[in-house]
């Protein structure tokens, strides 16, 4: 918490090369997940709303899989994530220490990791949105600015 999160680069669903380090400026939020894992499934139509609603704001979701079978991820993440898959992240799971999946690292603008989660339940929606619009800034509130 609090430290740069480290840089990676990893291949998407569609062969292009995708690194952290892209999105500087961004808010990033990485999620780690599987295709076999019951809070992971949950979890995602909740990723896909907020990255459908943020995206323009500056919002960037980047779904992290270690799966070795990338036909089965990719029939997996069609019409269920419009955001990026990016697939052999086994060095990642251990370099951000990930134990239990769901795991999500909200990184804000500066490339700073600010909050972790691990697990999804419902109603877990709503802290996932505040904390999110929080890194956005005010401009997240989706109201006319009074300037």
């Amino acid at each position: 918490m609090g430290k740069i999160a480290p840089d990676f680069t990893l291949q998407d669903l569609k062969g292009r090369q995708i690194s952290l380090s892209d999105f500087k400026g961004k808010v990033v939020l990485l999620d780690f997940w599987a295709t076999w894992c019951g809070p992971c499934i949950k979890s995602i139509p909740n990723l896909e709303m907020l990255y459908t609603k943020y995206k323009d704001e500056g919002l960037v979701v980047l779904g992290l899989n270690d799966e070795p079978d990338h036909a089965k991820v990719e029939q997996f993440a069609q019409g269920k994530m419009s955001y990026a898959v990016l697939l052999d992240a086994k060095r990642q799971f251990a370099e951000y220490g990930i134990r239990a999946i769901p795991t999500l690292f909200y990184i804000d603008r500066n490339g700073k990791v600010r909050y972790m989660e691990i697990g999804f339940s419902e109603g877990k929606e709503k802290d996932m949105e505040t904390r999110i619009k929080e890194l956005l800034g005010p401009k997240s509130n989706k109201e006319p600015s009074m300037e």
